[in-house]
């Protein structure tokens, strides 16, 4: 799993089926039926879409514009002290989208940051990171660790200022809806032996004005082609018609799958790989049907494939 590919799968809501749709022709003659820009756009939403980085990494301001969004701000766009390759620090993002949004028009925004991705460079002493409680809290191996407490210092960085953002912005509009997912865990590991879970596993955060712990079923599982027909559930009219491959997490949908791995609330496997393992908070004893799911997932990506690599003619 790779950023790009976690952030195909909610532009377009497309499964990932090892295409790099960024680089097809087919994603730039009109936004994709499952597309979530042009579904907002429909309920009245003006769509953002907000990059620490380049415009040009992995061409994501020309795919993200095909894919219907009406406005795209990158590193270049953006008002900055501080950053490295990847892109402007987290909190120079946060103030940009903070200063860019009409506050009298019902926008949708994505925001994809940068600063909890290696090279670690956020002056972390200059944003407040009490690196001593952090170091009292390791195990005594890991103490001396310099790369390590680096690393968590920029974890701490890159909730701080998130946290901060949707603060204020849950202060100024009341009525906001956020979704805090990740895009990968992998490479990114504290454990050297991680669990499947611990080392695939992304958080999946729902926030917002009449958001209980009822929302989503407690066994509800999923990816990311499963946050449009989530988010649009909750803040579409009833009798609202939307395309989407992914089920809602709100209907209860169980499975979610990116190139390499499903997972259920109980259960996380390989694909194709039999190396299912129980995940620790699980509590089913009977795991799921293997064949079932296999054949779920190959019927999602088969037709992502189609329409990503022929278009929607079937002949």
């Amino acid at each position: 799993m790779s950023t790009i590919s976690g952030v195909m799968g909610i532009l377009t809501g497309m499964a990932d089926a090892n295409l790099y749709l960024t680089y097809l022709p087919e994603s730039y003659k009109e936004p994709y039926s499952t597309a979530i820009a042009p579904q907002m756009k429909e309920l009245g939403y003006k769509a953002r879409f907000w990059y620490a980085g380049p415009n040009s990494w992995e061409k994501i301001k020309d795919f993200a514009l095909a894919q219907g969004f009406d406005e795209f701000y990158g590193m270049g766009d953006i008002e900055s002290q501080s950053g490295n390759i990847w892109g402007c620090d987290d909190k120079y993002l946060f103030k940009a989208v903070d200063a860019g949004l009409n506050k009298e028009e019902p926008s949708f925004n994505i925001v994809l940051n940068t600063s909890n991705h290696a090279p670690y460079t956020v002056n972390l002493e200059e944003e407040g990171f009490d690196e001593a409680s952090v170091i009292s809290g390791l195990p005594e191996h890991l103490k001396q660790d310099k790369e390590l407490i680096k690393k968590l210092g920029h974890f701490w960085y890159a909730d701080k200022v998130m946290t901060e953002f949707v603060q204020r912005m849950r202060s100024e509009h009341p009525d906001s809806l956020f979704i805090i997912v990740g895009d990968h865990a992998d490479r990114l590991n504290l454990d050297l032996n991680p669990s499947l879970y611990e080392r695939y596993g992304i958080p999946f955060i729902l926030y917002g004005q009449g958001v209980t712990k009822q929302t989503l079923p407690e066994n509800a599982a999923g990816s990311h082609i499963n946050v449009t027909p989530t988010l649009l559930e909750l803040i579409a009219p009833s009798g609202f018609v939307y395309h989407s491959l992914g089920d809602s997490l709100t209907r209860g949908n169980t499975v979610g799958f990116n190139y390499g791995f499903w997972m259920t609330h109980d259960y996380v496997s390989k694909i194709g790989g039999h190396t299912m393992e129980q995940i620790p908070r699980g509590y089913a004893a009977i795991p799921p049907n293997e064949e079932l799911v296999q054949q779920d997932i190959d019927a999602r990506r088969a037709m992502s494939w189609w329409r990503g690599k022929y278009g929607k003619n079937i002949n």
